[in-house]
């Protein structure tokens, strides 16, 4: 059977996992969660935000209904004392900087459609 990929894998598809991963290292942001990387941690916050989820515990829950799919998504089930102790320990500068990647590319393309 062909692999058809998700939505919100899509939506991840803009970010180039090796930039972020250069951003990762240049933080040392995995350096306390040896399971639960910088990259899990992303895709979690971005999947809270899309699902409008306002606590760790609804996002857990609704995380983990779905978890067989999230093989694609290079990212695994989730635990909520994990994402808690990551969201106390990781350096914020990973996101923002992540943020200011999927805001560039948006810009260049903004600026290509206007001109085409």
């Amino acid at each position: 059977m062909r692999f058809a990929p998700s939505i919100f894998g899509q939506l991840l598809e803009p970010i180039d996992r090796r930039q972020f991963q250069a951003i990762v290292d240049r933080h040392d942001g995995d350096a306390y969660d040896k399971s639960f990387r910088s990259w899990d941690h992303l895709v979690a916050l971005i999947y809270a935000q899309f699902c409008g989820s306002s606590s760790l515990r609804g996002l857990e829950a609704g995380w983990n209904a779905n978890s067989q799919h999230h093989y694609h998504l290079g990212s695994g089930p989730l635990m909520r004392s994990t994402l808690s102790d990551a969201n106390r320990r990781r350096p914020v500068a990973i996101f923002a900087e992540a943020f200011g990647l999927v805001a560039n590319l948006l810009d260049r393309q903004m600026r290509r459609e206007g001109e085409a």
